[in-house]
């Protein structure tokens, strides 16, 4: 990066009165391209990215990716296929690799290699593996070039995805508008409020701050006045939405299902592990390999980190095709392709693959030396894992499980474990939450196992059950409030009061003498006789369907007990001792 760390790139920014936070940035292509390639990074890549800037210590945490990232690391290489499939995954290639040579200050670190044929001299092509070794299509073996060919200056300037004769209006959480839509529109669309007293400073941005940004960029919803005004808001944990709203994404034809079983406290309602098979495993691997912008397309753009949300979103809502240096670009952008081999054909997301260059030989012989057993087969046999909440992951070890659950004090009475079906929608929850939460797995999963698993009763309990916690209301209005309730009613019976609430106040009294009538050997409140209904002959209809109808109240009260309950503690002066 030593090149990189002398350039700077100028641009205007306007501050608000008091100097706490940045209103807009106005800035040229060239810093929209540096944004822009936020979304060409693998996650893999930016973990490392981070890491080697910052230091293991001071690298910011983003959800669980850092804890899977060093689960990775910290895993045997006997656990991997080859040392290059291991190497793949903690620090991804992108198809973005070549165009990103050309931005002004590249912070991706990456140095794409170039292969040379000793036979076919005049080819030169950017490798797609992680190994040393590639095939051309000649049919020899041939190794990497350490050549890198020299962008003209023409190339240079008319940008990587912008075009670089466009200024660009970017706001605090990374918003961009280009500065053609107007004073006011711009304004709008921005919602851009409090210019009264700003103030328009000059700044520069080097290596560092850009790198800066880019961590702010994961972090906070703010990450031009973290930059430039050292005012970090880091999202907390409850301020991101972990729930996954319906995204309508094709599934992949070729993927099957996955099931996972996984172990629950009781008590807390959360997960405490989950046991995996390596098909599992290697699909929470591949979240690594996926580009930014793949994860924005994925979540149609609702990963709930707003500044890289609000950046993808731009691409499509508010930066025109003009704008880019081709259609092309903008598309690549907006629907990223992840590098040949890194997934397997029938991989659970609906990702696609970049296409194999024109130089190699034959796809499955270049796959065979990073991927002996196929695409996107990291790990190697057979082995089951254990999965934590927070994505770290380790070989399953009973042993090493129970001591864990006696430092924790936590009891074998108080676990459950339940069978998960993982498909599409499951692995989209997981990706939200590794995103923005440290339990992946809880945020992810719990409201599928509620959703998936219901709890079905039958009428007749559901019946009974109704009836019993009616019973013990009244048993506690007899001894305390009923009384006053009777008496309010008497008192009120002259003012205004809702007819809801008077039909309420009598439907109690109904049911408690119901309720306390004695009862049949099978448990049916005893009410009036059979012969009664010859009576009932004599009786208007309208005052036979009400009796009849006394029998159907006891069948819904329990949908009818949960409308009621708050007005009945209400109207009983409960509220403050319930509360």
């Amino acid at each position: 990066m030593s090149d990189a760390e002398e350039v700077k790139i100028s641009m205007k920014v306007m501050i608000n009165k008091e100097k706490t936070e940045v209103l807009f940035a106005e800035c040229n292509g060239d810093f929209v391209d540096i944004l822009l390639s936020f979304l060409t990074l693998p996650l893999g890549r930016i973990v490392n990215v981070l890491e080697k800037h910052y230091g293991a210590k001071e690298t910011p945490v983003i959800g669980c990716i850092n804890n899977l990232y060093n689960t990775i690391a910290n895993l045997d290489r006997s656990h991997f296929w080859t040392k290059g499939t291991k190497n793949i995954l903690l620090n991804p290639t992108s198809s973005f690799d070549e165009d990103c040579g050309g931005l002004k200050l590249n912070i991706s670190d990456y140095q794409p290699e170039y292969l040379l044929c000793m036979r076919c001299s005049k080819l030169r092509f950017i490798s797609v593996s992680a190994n040393q070794y590639a095939f051309c299509k000649c049919g020899i073996v041939i190794k990497t070039y350490d050549h890198k060919p020299k962008l003209s200056q023409a190339d240079r300037s008319s940008g990587v995805f912008a075009i670089n004769t466009t200024t660009f209006i970017v706001t605090d959480d990374l918003q961009i508008v280009p500065d053609e839509k107007g004073v006011v529109q711009t304004v709008s669309l921005l919602n851009i409020a409090g210019t009264k007293g700003a103030e328009l400073v000059d700044v520069t941005f080097g290596l560092n701050e850009i790198m800066n940004l880019l961590r702010a960029s994961m972090i906070s919803e703010t990450p031009l006045s973290d930059v430039l005004l050292s005012t970090t808001r880091h999202m907390r944990e409850s301020e991101f939405e972990t729930t996954l709203t319906r995204i309508e994404k094709e599934e992949n034809p070729g993927s099957k299902k996955m099931i996972l079983k996984v172990t629950l406290q009781k008590s807390t309602n959360r997960v405490l592990f989950a046991q995996a098979t390596k098909e599992f495993i290697e699909f929470l691997f591949s979240l690594l390999v996926i580009p930014l912008g793949g994860v924005e397309w994925l979540l149609a753009s609702k990963s709930s980190i707003k500044s890289i949300d609000n950046l993808y979103k731009s691409i499509s809502n508010f930066i025109d095709d003009k704008h880019f240096k081709s259609p092309e670009a903008k598309n690549r952008l907006i629907k990223p392709k992840i590098p040949h081999v890194y997934i397997s054909k029938n991989h659970i997301l609906p990702l696609d693959e970049e296409i194999l260059p024109y130089h190699y030989q034959d796809g499955s012989m270049f796959s065979r030396i990073a991927f002996p057993q196929g695409h996107g087969n990291y790990i190697i046999g057979s082995r089951t894992y254990q999965v934590m909440d927070d994505l770290t992951v380790m070989p399953f070890c009973i042993s090493s499980i129970l001591c864990s659950l006696n430092e924790q004090m936590i009891s074998l009475a108080d676990l459950k474990e339940v069978e998960i079906e993982i498909g599409l929608e499951e692995a989209l929850s997981i990706l939200k939450a590794s995103l923005t939460s440290n339990s992946a797995l809880t945020n992810g999963l719990l409201n599928r196992i509620s959703s998936k698993q219901p709890i079905w009763i039958p009428c007749s309990a559901l019946t009974e059950m109704a009836l019993l916690l009616l019973k013990i209301i009244f048993l506690f209005l007899s001894v305390s409030d009923f009384k006053p309730l009777r008496e309010r009613e008497e008192k009120c019976s002259g003012k205004r009061r809702s007819t809801t609430q008077k039909v309420l106040i009598r439907k109690m009294m109904k049911w408690r003498r119901v309720m306390f009538q004695p009862s049949d050997s099978d448990g049916v409140p005893k009410r009036r006789k059979t012969e009664s209904y010859a009576k009932r002959g004599s009786r208007s209809s309208k005052k036979a369907e009400e009796e009849e109808s006394e029998d159907a109240d006891t069948e819904i009260m329990a949908g009818i007990l949960v409308d009621f309950a708050g007005d009945i503690a209400e109207e009983s002066g409960w509220k403050q001792k319930m509360t």
